[in-house]
């Protein structure tokens, strides 16, 4: 398997939860409740433990009004209920109708169970120290509760006497009598016949009692079927386990407690969800003992994505493994995949399984990181054929079609390209960061082989486990006969940014690149072609389709074209590029803002700025044109190579007019930490130097010397990007670091200045640098 060649290598997705995987788990056909439990690379879910993003029910409240509904034969509102639960019940229609059918013993609990929720919320909020700290009532409800259990008992009403055999079992737990609470848990709740939603409540006080007492085999069973059979405690008990009881062994002693299988299920599947379990086991004993168990699903797709992370493990930037040690965990996680893909084959084979459609997408994605392509294809289409309306499912087998179509092509045809643009089209922006995930690793292995270049590995039939990274990659040129490859290779790595492909409002995903350091930095000849390929007449509708997805239009191209000619300094190609962009975009802001120095001015006295009122991007690029022309036609034109060099200065990363070259500028854009080649003439104003270094030849001995300062300006660019990409983070005396700079500095980058002080000490100009310049002052010692 060689797939995740462009991500597996490069940094980890560490924005909150987004993470490497390539598998929704939104394809399962868990519930909105239990998507809840999808796979997360933080310990827990969310800043609030109790509730989830899908589903944000108040599952107390409602279960409890829909009881009480049913209680009273459906004679009630819902609304009424819930006002006389938890609001006024002396006003409510439930009150009344009570009242009417004589029913003294439900009026009296409830007025006891608001008495209860008060004293215990006045405890709760009651601090010691306080002039008139509250004291609690609880001994004196608990006696009130006992009595009417008798009542309810009596009266044979189930319904009551469960609530407050459940008051009764809280109270136990409130005071932290734990044997108490056990003992009446199975006194007082067990031997109820016809149990509701409130026996679950009560057996989360059980557990937590049996936490506490240390039988946590016990407890362990108690919360699985919590968590299996109650709605509003199910997150309570996921979250109380993982916090005290996570690395409890699940065996005999634990099942020993089960009635039946689903119970036994049940408590594979509560095991299943821990972030430190290794869930394969309990899935195989799900499979066998209950293979319609709905959590079947969720705990695979669980699986699959915490396999992902875990092999593509995320950066810590304050810590870093030893590499042996990670190469370990990636085995480890290797030699589990497979098995997990065996288990996800035979499932799918398993007729007792619901075919709904996962275990055919989850065995055709395994496939396919297994890299038996063919056995993914035959998977995938399985899982097509099955009708679904789940969204995650559909999603996801787009996922694996755009993966698999892009991985299997050997020579790109118009039947392959229409197929995977179809397909692409159909993911549009992608919403979802596996999604994204996609698209970019999709792209980069089309782009590539537009580009002609093919991985070795794909010629191979199968590969080790997410190969990508675990050993040296090779690949082999191929040729390639599509038409306008280069271009389209271009757009489709537009499509691996955010700002082309971010189905997000703000912003984009971890794994999407930067459009901009890519357009600058790629060459005028393949803009060319992009350009040429835009502006064709006859586009086939895959061109136009490609084109229409990437979102380019004339400006945006022209601009860039003109950028990247005058990066090579080509800028009679600059001038004809900026010429035919709309000349309102000149007047854009970030125009206005950003070139609005003069571009062949350059003043040794710092902050001495002269305002552009002369050049757009289109007659200044003319200008450098017109200079280079004459200055090839005369060499010794010793003015116009001093102009060329200030605006050939200007156009770099120190300049007044890097916008013309570039989309953004930053002060911190050349540093250690980035481990960039920083060795180019936008960074070094090489070719500014050359120019200068031509007026140096000047008979005028000023233009000499405008030149050579402009000479030592380039000098101490090249210094200053030397200084800012050394390593320091080893530097133990950061005085001596700058010592060492300096005698850099002295014996390599200061050739112009030494220049400026000797051979034109006499002229003005020079006299002028003396007087502005700190730098030179310093050097010349005034």
């Amino acid at each position: 398997m060689a797939i995740f060649t462009l991500l597996a290598c490069g940094p980890g997705m560490v924005d909150v939860d987004e993470f490497m995987s390539f598998f929704m788990p939104e394809s399962s056909n868990a519930s909105a409740q239990n998507q809840k439990y999808n796979y997360t690379s933080n310990f827990f879910y969310g800043e609030n433990e109790f509730e989830s993003n899908e589903d944000t029910v108040d599952h107390c409240r409602n279960e409890n009004i829909l009881a009480w509904q049913k209680y009273c034969n459906n004679k009630v509102a819902g609304n009424e209920i819930a006002k006389g639960i938890y609001g006024k019940f002396g006003s409510s229609a439930l009150q009344k109708y009570l009242t009417q059918s004589k029913n003294e013993l439900a009026k009296n609990y409830i007025a006891l169970a608001k008495e209860i929720d008060s004293d215990f919320e006045k405890t709760v909020n009651s601090y010691e120290g306080e002039e008139n700290k509250y004291v609690s009532k609880a001994d004196v409800l608990e006696q009130k509760a006992l009595a009417l259990l008798n009542v309810a008992k009596q009266n044979k009403d189930s319904f009551i006497e469960e609530r407050i055999a459940f008051q009764l079992v809280k109270f136990s737990a409130v005071k932290k009598n734990y044997e108490e609470a056990v003992s009446r848990y199975e006194k007082l709740i067990l031997p109820i016949k016809q149990k509701s939603f409130i026996s679950d409540w009560a057996l989360m006080r059980k557990a937590e009692a049996e936490t506490s007492l240390g039988n946590k085999a016990e407890a362990y069973y108690d919360f699985a079927q919590v968590f299996d059979r109650s709605e509003s405690h199910r997150n309570q008990a996921d979250v109380v386990v993982r916090a005290r009881i996570d690395s409890l062994v699940i065996d005999d002693s634990v099942l020993k407690f089960c009635k039946n299988d689903h119970e036994k299920a049940a408590v594979y599947a509560f095991a299943g969800i821990k972030p430190t379990t290794d869930a394969l086991p309990m899935l195989e004993k799900m499979v066998e003992i209950e293979p319609q168990n709905p959590m079947l699903e969720l705990i695979m797709a669980r699986e699959i994505n915490k396999n992902e992370a875990y092999y593509y493990r995320q950066i810590d930037w304050e810590y870093v493994e030893d590499s042996t040690e990670t190469k370990k965990k990636q085995q480890i996680a290797s030699d589990y995949w497979s098995k997990l893909k065996d288990f996800s084959v035979k499932t799918a084979e398993n007729q007792k399984v619901a075919k709904t459609g996962f275990w055919q997408i989850a065995s055709a994605y395994m496939e396919y990181i297994e890299g038996d392509l063919a056995k993914s294809e035959e998977f995938l289409n399985q899982a097509k054929a099955i009708n679904s309306q789940n969204q995650g499912l559909k999603n996801q087998i787009l996922i694996q079609d755009l993966l698999l179509t892009s991985k299997k092509t050997k020579e790109i045809t118009p039947e392959v390209e229409m197929a995977y643009l179809s397909i692409l089209e159909q993911i549009g922006k992608p919403k979802g960061f596996r999604m994204s995930n996609a698209v970019l690793e999709s792209c980069n292995m089309l782009a590539s082989k537009y580009r002609g270049v093919q991985p070795v590995s794909d010629k191979e039939t199968k590969g080790g486990f997410l190969s990508s990274c675990s050993g040296k990659k090779s690949s082999e040129n191929v040729p390639v006969s599509v038409p306008n490859a280069i271009a389209k290779a271009y757009l489709l790595t537009m499509l691996t940014t955010y700002q082309a492909g971010s189905g997000e409002e703000y912003g984009g995903y971890m794994s999407q690149k930067d459009m901009f350091p890519i357009e600058d930095t790629t060459s005028l000849a393949t803009i060319k072609k992009l350009v040429q390929y835009v502006a064709e007449p006859n586009k086939s509708d895959f061109d136009k389709r490609l084109q229409k997805l990437v979102g380019f239009d004339n400006d945006h191209l022209y601009t860039l074209m003109g950028r990247r000619a005058m990066d090579e300094h080509n800028y009679a190609k600059a001038a004809e590029a900026f010429g035919k962009v709309n000349p309102k975009i000149w007047k854009d802001d970030v125009w206005t803002s950003m070139f609005n120095e003069d571009p062949f001015y350059i003043s040794p006295k710092y902050g001495d700025e002269k305002p552009n009122t002369n050049y757009t991007p289109v007659s200044f690029a003319q200008k450098m044109a017109e200079l280079e022309a004459k200055l090839k036609a005369n060499p010794n034109d010793a003015e116009s190579a001093y102009l060329l060099g200030c605006g050939a200065f200007n156009t770099s990363t120190h300049g007044n007019a890097w916008i013309l070259r570039r989309h953004g500028w930053s002060a911190s854009e050349v540093n250690s930490y980035d481990k960039k080649e920083y060795n180019f003439d936008y960074y070094q104003a090489t070719k500014a130097k050359e120019y200068f270094e031509k007026g140096m030849k000047s008979t005028n001995p000023e233009i000499a010397a405008k030149s050579c300062y402009g000479a030592a300006l380039c000098e101490r660019v090249a210094f200053d990007v030397f200084v800012a990409s050394q390593d320091t983070s080893n530097e133990m005396d950061m005085n001596k670091f700058t010592e060492r700079m300096n005698k850099e500095r002295i014996a390599k980058f200061s050739i112009y200045f030494q220049l400026l002080k000797t051979k034109y000490q006499n002229t003005a100009y020079q006299k002028q640098v003396l007087e502005e310049c700190g730098d030179y002052s310093a050097f010349a010692g005034e």
